[in-house]
């Protein structure tokens, strides 16, 4: 029997560990740990990766929605969907904004337009986009209706790290982008790590600010900030990394590929429908199955991990209880987040252990 991992980090780095590991002792000899050369070269690499004028490190994805939602300044409801990482919706009442809940579409899993303009209102003041997955949602036309309603848009970029929608990056839509590094991501640190992105040069100097205790010198604090700056160690591992996350995201789509052309075929799995025009990176590769316990079980027992990503919505997660919602209010978001499995995709993954966990698929619903 096979054994097939969810995630093996330690095949992305064979190609750059001579690399990490001369970047890692520059900074140890340095002993610039904190705002070291490294942080600004990656900095600038990953803004030329992402294509956008300013890159700013920060210490986690989570700080990073923080601070981005600091910097727009405007209170009011900020929409976002349940369907996604608690961060995305629980900086959101951390600075004086309130969640609104906006259910996403049944066929992409993304949200839409109409989802959108379906909870918009007066008291809207902003959204936050999560390109979930790894997949880019419907960002250029809800991009248009949010500058043409002046609402500012974040666009959660922690999963589509080079994921793009008619060519053009996500991350580049909206008013500013965020990007969590932890180690599983595409570009994933040795910890927690992550990056703000904007074209918006006063938007930038005011993210770097809040990120370093309110201060651009030293000793010279202008406003009041938060302690939320990336470490150098991570900064030199991820400026290795980022020399091969296109190889990277290409290895996914090979993988993602035969899981398309083989599950499509299988009446009992739901797959999400690709927006037109746009080029996923797979973070996840997800699938809806009826009775998920029994199929995660029979996978195991073959020797295949599994993932679930998310089994609780947001609105029925305890922490937004004082919202009042109850199960039936975002039906699609529910049924993805009880229905939904990940599986085995990472780079370097064997073509042999795809097409494993393909047959095993299949294997079980000829059983059931």
């Amino acid at each position: 029997m096979k054994e097939v991992k969810f995630n093996d980090l330690t095949l992305q780095i064979h190609k750059i560990n001579d690399l990490i590991n001369e970047n890692i002792q520059i900074v140890i000899n340095s002993n610039a740990f904190i705002k070291g050369n490294f942080v600004k070269q990656f900095e600038d690499n990953f803004k030329k990766y992402s294509n956008v004028k300013h890159a700013i490190g920060v210490s986690n994805g989570t700080d990073a929605l923080l601070i981005a939602m600091e910097s727009l300044k405007s209170k009011g409801e900020v929409l976002v969907q349940p369907t996604t990482y608690v961060a995305s919706a629980s900086m959101i009442p951390r600075i004086g904004n309130e969640v609104k809940f906006i259910d996403v579409d049944k066929d992409s899993w993304q949200i839409s337009l109409d989802n959108v303009s379906d909870k918009f209102s007066k008291e809207v003041v902003g959204i936050i986009g999560v390109h979930l997955y790894g997949f880019a949602f419907d960002v250029e036309n809800i991009s248009n209706f949010m500058k043409k309603n002046n609402i500012w848009m974040i666009e959660d970029s922690a999963q589509s790290h080079g994921a793009k929608i008619n060519g053009r990056n996500t991350g580049t839509f909206g008013d500013i982008a965020t990007y969590s590094f932890f180690p599983g991501k595409n570009l994933g640190a040795f910890g927690d790590a992550g990056a703000i992105t904007t074209d918006d040069d006063d938007l930038a100097t005011l993210c770097r600010k809040l990120a370093d205790g309110g201060r651009l010198s030293k000793y010279e604090h202008e406003i009041l900030g938060w302690n939320s700056r990336l470490d150098t160690i991570h900064a030199a591992v991820l400026d290795a990394k980022l020399t091969l996350l296109e190889e990277w995201n290409i290895e996914r789509r090979k993988i993602a590929k035969i899981y398309d052309d083989t599950l499509s075929n299988i009446e009992q799995v739901t797959l999400p429908v690709k927006l037109k025009n746009t080029d996923p990176v797979y973070h996840i590769y997800p699938i809806l199955v009826e009775n998920r316990e029994n199929f995660i079980n029979y996978l195991r027992d073959e020797g295949v991990s599994t993932g679930i990503h998310y089994p609780i919505p947001l609105h029925l997660q305890k922490a937004f209880s004082y919202l009042g919602h109850k199960e039936g209010d975002f039906p699609n978001s529910e049924k993805i987040c009880f229905n939904e499995v990940s599986l085995p995709i990472f780079p370097y993954m064997e073509e042999d252990d795809v097409y494993y966990v393909c047959e095993k698929i299949k294997q079980y619903f000829k059983k059931t």
